[in-house]
């Protein structure tokens, strides 16, 4: 699979461009929120073990730093449009988002299209306008910015969500599903998990599916995919990058090793 990293192009203050997809899948992670708009045809995602299909009548929201697969099966053409990551107002975090359009963000992706073919996005005032303008339709079209932000963090939502990812972890989990589980909204569910555990509801789920994955290396000889498959990764090798992120080293390199890890980001514990 083809890495496609646009990390080091960071939007100032936002990008705004069409552009069609291919068949072959790519690897794709960037510090910015990217939201996608299609004109024709359907984008096949994957982003943090969830599937999602980007069609008409709908729209996506991918998050900073999420690695995500993408690819189309047949012709498509999509608005595509990269936002710095503190123009977005509220507590929009992880996702990713999918959503039906409405009439709001339908007239906002015609407006960029406009601008963008106007060539008015190449002037600064006009950029900085509609970022600021795109971060508070984004903010507002997921739920951090509407009124449901001043509830205040909720510690017994937060450990009923967390009791619910311990007991679920290995099968295919969604933050919409966690949600429902303990009966909040995604936002006011991210903001109390948060709060509760200084770490988002995603990074908790991948680092205990990483320990189970551990677990498995240094006690079984499973193939890597299979653990991958066991600890509820449909991807192995995004399983194997992620791990490695956690870790400091390829699963294939903690079995060899017996189990020891190496200068992971810290957030491992065996």
């Amino acid at each position: 699979m083809e890495q496609h990293d646009l990390s080091d192009q960071p939007p100032e203050p936002l990008a705004v461009r069409e552009r069609s997809y291919a068949a072959e899948p790519r690897l794709h992670r960037h510090p910015y929120y990217q939201m996608l708009f299609p004109y024709r045809g359907a984008l096949q995602l994957r982003v943090v073990d969830q599937r999602l299909a980007v069609g008409p009548a709908s729209w996506a929201l991918i998050p900073p730093g999420a690695e995500h697969v993408f690819w189309s099966e047949g012709p498509n053409h999509f608005l595509v449009v990269d936002l710095a990551a503190p123009l977005v107002a509220g507590a929009v975090e992880n996702g990713p988002f999918h959503r039906p359009i409405d009439g709001r963000l339908a007239a906002l992706a015609g407006l960029l299209a406009s601008e963008l073919r106007a060539g008015a996005l190449a002037e600064r005032p006009v950029a900085e306008a509609l970022a600021r303008y795109v971060g508070a339709a984004i903010a507002f079209a997921v739920g951090a910015g509407g009124p449901r932000e001043l509830q205040p963090p909720d510690k017994p939502l937060a450990a009923r969500a967390r009791d619910y990812l311990d007991a679920h972890a290995r099968e295919p989990v969604s933050l919409a599903e966690v949600a429902a589980a303990v009966g909040a909204s995604v936002a006011h569910l991210q903001r109390s998990f948060r709060a509760a555990y200084g770490v988002s509801v995603v990074d908790y789920l991948q680092a205990l599916r990483v320990r189970h994955a551990a677990g498995l290396l240094r006690s079984t000889t499973l193939p890597v995919e299979a653990i991958a498959a066991a600890v509820g990764f449909t991807s192995p090798s995004y399983f194997s990058r992620l791990f490695a992120r956690h870790v400091g080293v390829s699963p294939a390199r903690y079995r060899a090793g017996g189990g020891e890890a190496g200068s992971g980001s810290g957030n491992f514990r065996s």
